[in-house]
């Protein structure tokens, strides 16, 4: 079942995720080196969600805004579509790093914006979440991280996120290209 005429195959529900997500190519029919690549980001996500700990920035950023971004306390990006993060190519890496549709699962009460966003968050593990959602730093996070006095080893930690996802992308476009070819001869 393709969900191509869905937004360009981005979900709209929780179950829209997980049918895109089992149809994208798993570990075992990759390239190593491709699967490397998504095996480094899951553990660079981990690595900098770690570094991140608790944020007293995302917990205080939603307050006094309008439905959804102020439905709860914090989180005030969370509350973008998640439709806007999870495009074929995280869908992609996410299974090439071994995220099965079962690792998704969804809040159990309400949502808002995100339909991974409940009251508590996020409801997707960390290591499950899409590169742009663990990096993503807003100018009064980057201020606390500063304060914090770990704002380089969070930059360092993102751009290294960045280049194993640049290798990704790179390594996913030249097996599609050959494999084109090879199915064109």
């Amino acid at each position: 079942m393709s969900l191509e005429g869905n937004g360009a195959g981005r979900p709209q529900t929780l179950d829209e995720l997980r049918i895109l997500l089992t149809e994208q190519r798993s570990a075992e029919t990759l390239d190593p080196e491709e699967v490397l690549a998504a095996r480094e980001m899951r553990r660079l996500r981990g690595e900098l969600s770690a570094a991140l700990g608790e944020l007293y920035s995302c917990a205080e950023c939603g307050r006094g805004h309008l439905l959804p971004e102020g439905r709860w306390d914090g989180g005030k990006c969370c509350s973008d579509p998640a439709a806007e993060h999870f495009d074929p190519e995280t869908l992609a890496q996410l299974r090439a790093a071994g995220t099965e549709a079962t690792d998704l699962v969804g809040p159990c009460d309400a949502r808002a914006g995100c339909f991974m966003r409940g009251p508590k968050g996020c409801a997707i593990p960390r290591e499950h979440r899409p590169n742009a959602c663990v990096g993503y730093l807003c100018e009064a996070l980057r201020r606390e991280l500063a304060a914090r006095g770990n704002l380089q080893d969070i930059q360092e930690k993102r751009y290294a996120l960045a280049a194993a996802e640049r290798r990704f992308v790179a390594l996913r476009a030249a097996r599609e290209l050959s494999e084109a070819m090879a199915k064109a001869l």
